[in-house]
C-alpha cells in the first residue's frame, strides 16, 4: 500500500534551512536525527541577507554576517559527523528566505525541507508561523517539516491526520514509513465538521479503516479515530491527549496557494502544535 499510495515517502536528501538563532535549534536537532534514522544526506543551508545596496553601504556588517553563518554551518557539520550523518553545507545570499529555501530545495531535489518555527503558541500562533514558512509549505515541491524551538525528535507516537483530500495517500505513505522505521505506534485520525454530509462521513471512515488495515498487515501498532469538531483544534487536542510527538498531514483540503498562505487548518496546526508537524503536499 505504501508504494500504491505514493512514491514520495522516502527520505534520502534532507534540506535543513537553519537561521542560526535559538528558534532553529529544534529544527537542527530533528533534521540530524531524521537523517540518522533514515540513512539520509542532510544539506544545511544558511541565508545571508544581501543586495547591492547593502554590500555597498555596510561591507563590514556583511562580512561579519558571512563569518557568523559559516561558523554556524561548520558547527552543525561537526555535530553531523559525530552522529555519522553525511552532510554538506551551503551559504546563500538574498533578501527573501522563502525564495532561497525553495530554490535550494529544487536544486537539490530534496525529499524534505526542515525548518524552525518561531515564537509562542496561542492567540498569535498564526502570525508566528511566518510568511517564509507559509510560502515554503504552499509552494514547495517536497515535504516540509516545521519544528518548534523546544521540540525534540519523536519517540512515542505518530498522529496521521487525514482530511480526505488527494494529498492524504501521500501523507499516509509517509506516516507508515516513519512508524515502521522508528518502531512507533500510529494513530490515524480524521475529523468531521458538524455540517459534513453522510456521504463524506462514510468516506472519511473508510479512509481511516483502509490505512489502519494496511498498517496492521505491516506489523505496525495502530488505531483509528473518527472525531467531530473543528479540525485544527481537534488534531492538536488529540496529539496532546495521546502524547503524540509528530503530526503528519496532507494538504488539509487546501486547493490554492492563497488559501494556504492566508490561513486555514494547516496553518493553525503548525502554529499551535508543541511537536513537529510534517506536511506532505506532493
Amino acid at each position: 500500500m505504501e508504494d500504491q499510495l505514493s512514491p514520495t515517502n522516502h527520505f534520502e536528501r534532507i534540506l535543513l534551512a537553519s537561521e542560526g538563532s535559538n528558534y532553529s535549534q529544534g529544527a537542527d536537532r530533528v533534521a540530524m536525527s531524521l537523517a540518522s534514522l533514515c540513512h539520509a544526506e542532510v544539506h544545511i543551508m544558511r541565508m545571508v541577507v544581501n543586495n547591492d545596496e547593502y554590500a555597498a553601504t555596510a561591507p563590514a556588517r556583511l562580512r561579519k554576517d558571512e563569518d557568523d553563518a559559516l561558523l554556524h554551518l561548520h558547527a552543525i557539520r561537526e555535530q553531523c559527523a559525530l552522529r555519522g550523518v553525511t552532510c554538506a553545507v551551503q551559504l546563500r545570499y538574498g533578501v527573501d528566505p522563502a525564495d532561497a529555501i525553495l530554490e535550494a530545495a529544487d536544486e537539490l531535489c530534496a525529499d524534505a525541507v526542515v525548518m524552525g518555527r518561531r515564537g509562542r503558541r496561542g492567540l498569535w500562533s498564526r502570525l508566528l508561523v511566518g510568511q517564509a514558512t507559509s510560502r515554503v509549505v504552499g509552494q514547495g515541491s517536497c515535504k516540509v517539516l516545521v519544528v518548534p524551538q523546544n521540540a525534540s525528535f519523536w519517540r512515542y507516537r505518530i498522529l496521521l491526520a487525514l482530511d480526505g483530500s488527494r494529498h492524504g495517500d501521500a501523507a499516509a505513505a509517509t506516516a507508515l514509513r516513519l512508524a515502521r522505521v522508528g518502531a512507533l505506534p500510529l494513530t490515524v485520525l480524521t475529523v468531521n465538521r458538524p455540517e459534513h454530509a453522510p456521504e463524506r462521513r462514510a468516506l472519511a471512515k473508510e479512509a481511516v479503516a483502509r490505512v489502519v488495515n494496511f498498517a496492521k498487515r505491516e506489523g505496525i501498532t495502530v488505531d483509528g479515530l473518527v472525531e467531530e469538531g473543528e479540525p485544527s483544534a481537534t488534531v492538536i487536542a488529540t496529539a496532546r491527549r495521546l502524547h503524540a510527538d509528530l503530526i503528519v498531514g496532507g494538504g488539509f483540503g487546501h486547493t490554492t496557494l492563497r488559501e494556504r498562505i492566508l490561513g486555514g487548518v494547516i496553518e493553525r496546526i503548525i502554529g499551535e502544535s508543541a511537536c513537529p508537524v510534517l506536511i506532505v503536499n506532493r
